[in-house]
């Protein structure tokens, strides 16, 4: 019994997961009128995570006994390096989309 109420109580907390981050997107679409700055604030997120910052976590755990202390202190800076881009990239993309740059016609 009490693993059928533990079963419930997840798929409960995945649900209420789901449902926020349907919110999430829907206040988003919204929110950002112009698809260009979806995708500069979607790219500057999940591309500099995957792409400077997954990356050289996953070599250290997986290769943490082969490799140098200095090859991993160069991992954990460009760790550093992809977290400074992805903040200064969502910044400069949500300062864009509160203050919009005026264009006259």
């Amino acid at each position: 019994m009490k693993e059928e109420t533990q079963s419930r109580y997840h798929e409960s907390v995945r649900n209420a997961v789901r449902l926020t981050l349907v919110a999430l997107v829907l206040a988003l679409v919204y929110t950002i009128k112009d698809f260009s700055d979806m995708v500069n604030l979607v790219g500057g997120l999940a591309n500099c995570f995957m792409g400077f910052i997954l990356p050289p976590l996953l070599h250290v755990r997986v290769n943490k006994d082969s490799i140098s202390g200095c090859s991993i202190c160069m991992h954990y800076l460009i760790v550093l390096f992809g977290f400074v881009t992805m903040v200064v990239s969502t910044t400069v993309t949500i300062h864009g989309i509160i203050h919009p740059p005026h264009n006259p016609k």
